[in-house]
Protein backbone atom coordinates (compact mmCIF):
# COMPACT_ATOMS: atom_id res chain seq x y z
CA UNK A 1 0.00 0.00 0.00
CA UNK A 2 2.72 2.22 0.75
CA UNK A 3 4.58 2.15 -2.45
CA UNK A 4 1.11 2.19 -4.17
CA UNK A 5 0.54 5.60 -2.13
CA UNK A 6 4.35 6.63 -3.08
CA UNK A 7 3.84 6.16 -6.88
CA UNK A 8 0.29 7.42 -7.04
CA UNK A 9 2.03 10.77 -5.26
CA UNK A 10 4.65 10.87 -7.88
CA UNK A 11 2.45 10.61 -10.52
CA UNK A 12 0.23 13.29 -9.43
CA UNK A 13 3.46 15.64 -9.38
CA UNK A 14 4.86 14.74 -12.25
CA UNK A 15 1.11 15.88 -14.19
CA UNK A 16 1.15 19.11 -11.81
CA UNK A 17 4.23 19.55 -12.60
CA UNK A 18 3.00 19.35 -16.70
CA UNK A 19 0.03 21.46 -15.76
CA UNK A 20 2.34 24.17 -14.30
CA UNK A 21 4.89 24.24 -17.35
CA UNK A 22 2.04 24.25 -19.78
CA UNK A 23 0.68 26.94 -18.45
CA UNK A 24 3.76 28.77 -18.41
CA UNK A 25 4.21 28.29 -22.02
CA UNK A 26 0.61 29.76 -22.55
CA UNK A 27 1.25 33.17 -20.41
CA UNK A 28 4.71 33.48 -22.16
CA UNK A 29 3.67 32.88 -25.63
CA UNK A 30 0.70 35.21 -24.77
CA UNK A 31 3.34 37.91 -23.50
CA UNK A 32 5.71 37.17 -26.22
CA UNK A 33 2.36 37.81 -28.83
CA UNK A 34 1.08 40.74 -27.26
CA UNK A 35 4.57 42.98 -26.76
CA UNK A 36 5.14 41.73 -30.58
CA UNK A 37 2.10 43.63 -31.74
CA UNK A 38 2.34 46.53 -29.31
CA UNK A 39 5.86 47.26 -31.25
CA UNK A 40 7.79 45.93 -27.97
CA UNK A 41 9.77 43.72 -29.54
CA UNK A 42 12.67 43.51 -26.92
CA UNK A 43 9.76 42.40 -24.25
CA UNK A 44 8.62 39.98 -26.87
CA UNK A 45 12.73 38.42 -27.69
CA UNK A 46 13.05 37.90 -23.89
CA UNK A 47 9.62 36.08 -23.54
CA UNK A 48 10.38 33.77 -26.61
CA UNK A 49 13.83 33.01 -24.76
CA UNK A 50 12.41 32.41 -21.73
CA UNK A 51 9.87 29.96 -23.05
CA UNK A 52 12.97 28.48 -25.22
CA UNK A 53 14.90 27.84 -21.74
CA UNK A 54 11.89 26.01 -20.32
CA UNK A 55 11.31 24.19 -23.38
CA UNK A 56 14.00 24.08 -26.26
CA UNK A 57 12.42 21.91 -28.54
CA UNK A 58 9.17 24.76 -28.98
CA UNK A 59 9.71 25.11 -32.83
CA UNK A 60 6.53 27.89 -32.69
CA UNK A 61 8.77 29.56 -30.47
CA UNK A 62 12.07 29.17 -32.10
CA UNK A 63 10.57 30.51 -35.37
CA UNK A 64 8.70 33.23 -33.75
CA UNK A 65 12.12 34.33 -32.02
CA UNK A 66 14.03 34.46 -35.06
CA UNK A 67 11.23 36.51 -36.71
CA UNK A 68 11.31 39.14 -34.34
CA UNK A 69 15.23 38.82 -33.95
CA UNK A 70 14.90 39.92 -38.20
CA UNK A 71 12.38 42.67 -36.90
CA UNK A 72 14.91 44.31 -34.53
CA UNK A 73 17.94 44.16 -36.87
CA UNK A 74 15.66 45.78 -39.33
CA UNK A 75 14.36 48.36 -37.00
CA UNK A 76 17.75 48.99 -35.61
CA UNK A 77 19.20 49.43 -39.13
CA UNK A 78 16.61 51.61 -39.95
CA UNK A 79 17.37 53.55 -36.98
CA UNK A 80 21.35 54.05 -37.72
CA UNK A 81 20.04 55.51 -41.48
CA UNK A 82 18.31 58.01 -39.66
CA UNK A 83 20.73 59.05 -37.68
CA UNK A 84 23.43 59.52 -40.57
CA UNK A 85 20.34 61.39 -42.57
CA UNK A 86 19.69 64.01 -39.38
CA UNK A 87 23.14 65.02 -40.06
CA UNK A 88 22.49 65.94 -43.71
CA UNK A 89 20.98 69.93 -42.97
CA UNK A 90 23.69 70.26 -40.14
CA UNK A 91 26.50 68.93 -42.70
CA UNK A 92 24.59 71.47 -45.79
CA UNK A 93 24.92 74.67 -43.70
CA UNK A 94 28.39 73.66 -42.31
CA UNK A 95 29.88 73.78 -45.76
CA UNK A 96 27.54 76.61 -47.06
CA UNK A 97 29.75 78.84 -44.21
CA UNK A 98 32.67 77.23 -45.31
CA UNK A 99 31.88 78.22 -48.84
CA UNK A 100 30.87 81.50 -47.76
CA UNK A 101 34.54 82.32 -45.95
CA UNK A 102 36.13 81.52 -49.10
CA UNK A 103 37.13 77.22 -47.91
CA UNK A 104 36.26 76.11 -50.64
CA UNK A 105 38.33 73.10 -50.49
CA UNK A 106 36.75 71.85 -46.77
CA UNK A 107 33.12 72.50 -48.34
CA UNK A 108 33.65 70.23 -51.12
CA UNK A 109 34.61 67.95 -48.41
CA UNK A 110 31.73 68.66 -46.35
CA UNK A 111 29.54 68.26 -49.51
CA UNK A 112 30.92 65.17 -50.32
CA UNK A 113 29.78 63.50 -46.95
CA UNK A 114 26.28 64.83 -47.72
CA UNK A 115 26.41 62.67 -51.21
CA UNK A 116 28.20 59.06 -49.22
CA UNK A 117 25.02 59.28 -46.84
CA UNK A 118 22.28 60.19 -49.62
CA UNK A 119 23.68 60.05 -52.83
CA UNK A 120 20.67 61.31 -54.46
CA UNK A 121 20.98 64.63 -52.69
CA UNK A 122 20.27 67.29 -55.09
CA UNK A 123 21.59 70.53 -52.57
CA UNK A 124 24.79 68.79 -51.79
CA UNK A 125 25.42 68.42 -56.16
CA UNK A 126 24.19 71.95 -56.53
CA UNK A 127 26.47 73.41 -53.99
CA UNK A 128 29.33 71.30 -55.26
CA UNK A 129 28.90 72.44 -58.51
CA UNK A 130 28.67 76.58 -57.39
CA UNK A 131 31.58 75.74 -55.18
CA UNK A 132 33.64 74.63 -58.44
CA UNK A 133 32.35 77.49 -60.12
CA UNK A 134 33.52 80.11 -57.29
CA UNK A 135 36.75 77.99 -57.60
CA UNK A 136 36.87 78.39 -61.32
CA UNK A 137 36.70 82.04 -61.00
CA UNK A 138 39.24 82.22 -58.05
CA UNK A 139 41.83 80.47 -60.45
CA UNK A 140 42.00 77.29 -58.50
CA UNK A 141 42.54 74.45 -60.72
CA UNK A 142 40.43 71.21 -59.59
CA UNK A 143 42.16 68.19 -60.31
CA UNK A 144 39.48 65.79 -60.10
CA UNK A 145 35.94 66.02 -60.15
CA UNK A 146 34.00 65.37 -56.95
Amino acid sequence: TQARLTDFKAGAQARLDRIERDRRRRELWAHALSAQDAGHLEEAKISLQLLLDNNPGDADARARLAAVEKMLTGVQQTEQEKKKLDQIPDLLTQGSLLSVQGRHADALVVFQKVLDLDPTNAEARDQIADVQQAMKHEGVIIDAPI
